[in-house]
């Protein structure tokens, strides 16, 4: 029987990659998410069904008590807004769960978190070490998943926590590579940080790939997977890469500010990941770039 999966954060760029892989593997796709789709921009995503709006009782309640699997993509990216991440990221979870909670036919759940949650400047974070959020956004994904694993022992709930590393691929219009990008081809010289900090750049097909692997296993209780690719650059070989590749090699500086929000270090051990699904990354990181890159240009 082909399983019902509830996606949240439905526009968002994860959420619509996930949703138009898993589709295309048979499962049955809800979303859930702001703003509105078009017949023909939902039937291209792979959503049987679009609600538009919050995570409420209210819209859980449309569609939640046919649902085998939640995939809980909602929540505000990087941001400098606490308490608008807090309402996006930790609010929206806890009416998640704590509606889950009240369902006799509960589902599976799979939060999307990030290794942001991470230890300040350690230099490679497993899913046991003791966590110090360097960002709001850090701490309210961190506060989210204390919200997993409190519904997980109270509840009897089956949530798995994946920590993503920095995500790119065509179609994110953030983040880091895609502003290196825009600044690159706009000729900007000036960067945040010291370009020393160094990253583990997963694209989104492999995370698409690590869900799709991870559905089928079967899984009680509490599980945290540290989700990376496992290719490691600093953000000033990136912008080398991106200056070759678009044909524009001009010195850049770095104001090195923003260490609060860029630590030196942010690389996840994903030896977990990789022993459980057997997953390695074969992506070719600068095609991968040069892509994106293709991309943003014929917009331009």
């Amino acid at each position: 029987m082909n399983k019902n999966i509830l996606i949240t954060g439905a526009k968002g760029f994860l959420a619509q990659n996930l949703a138009k892989t898993l589709s295309k593997k048979k499962f049955i796709i809800y979303g859930m998410g702001h703003g509105k789709l078009s017949d023909n921009e939902q039937k291209k995503l792979g959503y049987k069904e679009f609600i538009s709006g919050s995570i409420s009782e209210k819209n859980l309640n449309k569609i939640s008590k046919k649902i085998d699997i939640i995939i809980h993509c909602a929540g505000k990216s990087i941001g400098y807004e606490p308490l608008r991440d807090f309402n996006k990221n930790s609010l929206s979870t806890y009416i998640l769960l704590d509606h889950i909670s009240k369902l006799k036919k509960k589902p599976k759940i799979y939060f999307t978190s990030s290794i942001a949650v991470g230890v300040k400047n350690k230099k490679k974070i497993n899913e046991k070490n003791n966590f110090m959020p360097f960002s709001h956004y850090g701490l309210n994904k961190k506060i989210s998943e204390d919200i997993c694993k409190f519904y997980v022992k109270k509840f009897k709930l089956n949530i798995t926590i994946l920590r993503i590393s920095s995500l790119f691929g065509v179609g994110l219009k953030k983040q880091f590579i895609y502003d290196a990008i825009i600044k690159i081809i706009n000729n900007d010289n000036f960067f945040w940080g010291t370009g020393k900090e160094v990253r583990d750049f997963i694209h989104i097909n492999d995370i698409c790939e690590v869900i799709y692997r991870l559905i089928d296993i079967k899984q009680s209780g509490l599980e945290i997977y540290n989700c990376g690719s496992g290719n490691l650059y600093t953000t000033k070989e990136v912008i080398k890469i991106i200056q070759s590749l678009i044909g524009k090699e001009y010195p850049v500086f770095f104001d090195g500010q923003g260490m609060d929000r860029n630590p030196r270090y942010l690389i996840p051990s994903i030896k977990k990941i990789k022993d459980k699904i057997k997953f390695n990354s074969n992506r070719n990181f600068i095609q991968d770039i040069n892509e994106q890159i293709e991309n943003i240009s014929k917009k331009k």
